[in-house]
């Protein structure tokens, strides 16, 4: 009698339709794919938020090289190339920083496809205003540049 119990077990047919299969790997995909629109759409925001830390840590390296080497240097915004050229005078210190093609950078009101600031030393750094537009999310960055040490004041728009 336990003989025919376990061959009656062996004959059932345990597992999922081909119906619930397909449910089931439908919801699992649409569950997946939620995060990765919203990555796509948060991805140039953080690029876009990198490059302006980016730009103030580089900023304030180039000057603080000048003061250290006792030479001035020159800062160079390319809209059309986007990027920033950080230039110390007198030496091979040349750094780039791509910047994403939706920023464009202006220097005061002047808004040409090259702004610079040039200084002959570190302390000697002329008051300025730093604009940036990013065009993806509609937002400005601006920043002060205080007299003398040249040291980035952001500004919240």
């Amino acid at each position: 009698m336990k003989m025919v119990q376990l061959w009656d077990l062996r004959n059932k047919h345990y597992g999922f339709t081909l119906a619930e299969a397909v449910i089931t790997l439908g919801l699992v995909s649409a569950v997946l794919l939620i995060p990765t629109i919203n990555y796509k759409q948060q991805l140039p925001l953080q690029q876009e938020q990198l490059t302006m830390i980016n730009f103030e840590n580089n900023w304030n390296n180039t000057l603080k090289s000048a003061f250290l080497k006792q030479t001035g240097g020159n800062i160079q915004f390319d809209n059309t190339k986007h990027q920033i050229r950080y230039h110390l005078i007198g030496t091979n210190d040349n750094q780039i920083q791509k910047f994403p093609t939706d920023l464009e950078f202006e220097i005061g009101n002047i808004k040409n496809s090259k702004n610079s600031i040039s200084f002959k030393t570190a302390d000697s750094v002329m008051p300025q205003t730093i604009k940036a537009y990013s065009k993806s999310s509609q937002k400005y960055y601006s920043y002060t540049i205080q007299m003398g040490w040249g040291r980035l004041i952001a500004k919240k728009t």
